[in-house]
């Protein structure tokens, strides 16, 4: 595999981080739109985390944010107070905080996706299984990325076909009957 740089945009993630600062009615706009953990940079996923972590105790502002880091001995981990500053000072606006969030989301799942790909690969290469079951593991993987679909709702084609016959079986058993479990 060719090694190179993972999609990420860090501008879009100091935006962010820099609007929530600046405008803490931002926070709750993001909030469903991203998580630490879409984050590429490790300080933006620490100042993130903090930042939602404060929201639901106190204002958030530069002062605030870098007495908590600093409490927790992680201020100079994260780049210290002149880095927590530039995030405010490179952000003109917090009003494009969506659009930021947006960018951070669809670079992590750019990631996600390459991150499962490599999964396939080493699936396919695996000869423990049969082809099928191979298949399915690995539409089960590309598929669990997908951010619009609640986990667990993700079934193999083979899942979907043995549910299937076994409702045909039951309907054929009561003579095309539903029976339905009320409790």
């Amino acid at each position: 595999m060719i090694e190179r740089i993972p999609p990420q945009n860090l501008d879009a993630e100091r935006a962010v981080l820099g609007s929530m600062i600046i405008d803490n009615q931002t926070i709750e706009k993001v909030e469903g739109i991203i998580t630490k953990q879409d984050f590429y940079s490790d300080h933006h996923q620490k100042i993130f985390n903090i930042i939602l972590k404060l929201n639901k105790k106190t204002a958030i502002d530069i002062i605030t944010l870098c007495d908590v880091l600093r409490g927790m001995n992680q201020l100079d981990t994260v780049g210290g107070t002149a880095y927590i500053a530039s995030l405010v000072d490179d952000i003109p606006s917090a009003a494009n905080i969506e659009y930021y969030a947006h960018i951070v989301k669809e670079n992590s799942l750019r990631r996600q996706l390459l991150s499962k790909a490599y999964e396939v690969i080493d699936i396919a290469y695996s000869t423990d299984d049969n082809i099928n079951n191979c298949i399915d593991k690995a539409q089960k993987e590309i598929l669990s990325i997908n951010p619009f679909l609640e986990s667990g709702f993700i079934k193999s084609s083979r899942e979907v076909v043995e549910t299937t016959f076994k409702e045909i079986e039951e309907r054929y058993e009561t003579r095309g009957v539903i029976i339905t479990d009320c409790a």
